[in-house]
């Protein structure tokens, strides 16, 4: 989770270091879970350095304390949003191996197929 990719898939302009300080607070104060949904652009799985990006995200957030674990899932209908055209569904195998990467952290992953 690069600013650059946080900015693409979800249309906001925040940090990394920002989405860290938000699971810290709310961390304290409920269970929480992280929900990523993942998926291919232009057929195209999320380059390397993304998903090396994510994964330091999820390493940083579980050290802080209080992170559950993460809900993991892919595109399960067409997209109705403007992007639409560009996004597509990922592999099964290549869910199964990020959930792997996440639970190398010591981070339960629930994943939706």
């Amino acid at each position: 989770a690069t600013h650059e990719g946080i900015a693409r898939i979800n249309g906001v302009h925040a940090s990394p270091d920002l989405l860290i300080r938000q699971v810290k607070v709310v961390a304290k104060c409920c269970p929480t879970w992280i929900q990523t949904c993942m998926l291919a652009w232009d057929k195209e799985p999320p380059a390397d350095h993304e998903i090396s990006a994510y994964l330091e995200l999820l390493k940083k957030m579980k050290g802080q304390g209080g992170l559950q674990g993460v809900l993991l899932y892919g595109l399960a209908r067409p997209s109705l949003q403007k992007e639409s055209l560009h996004v597509s569904a990922l592999n099964e195998a290549w869910m199964l191996h990020l959930k792997e990467r996440i639970e190398c952290l010591g981070v339960s992953v629930r994943l939706s197929l």
